[in-house]
């Protein structure tokens, strides 16, 4: 999360706050989504680490 935060402040400085929300939302629905199908451990654990970077 820490990683994350840092990125995507620096990402919304330079796009937009709205554009940058709208980017991290759809990311984060969309990995808890495949989080929630994914019947491989060390799958649903990348894509919760991903989950947490968005």
């Amino acid at each position: 999360m820490l990683a994350g935060s840092y990125f995507w402040g620096c990402f919304a400085d330079l796009k937009g706050r709205r554009f940058t929300l709208a980017i991290v939302l759809f990311a984060e629905g969309l990995f808890e989504i495949i989080a929630g199908l994914i019947s491989n451990y060390y799958g649903y654990c990348i894509f919760k680490f991903l989950n947490g970077f968005a």
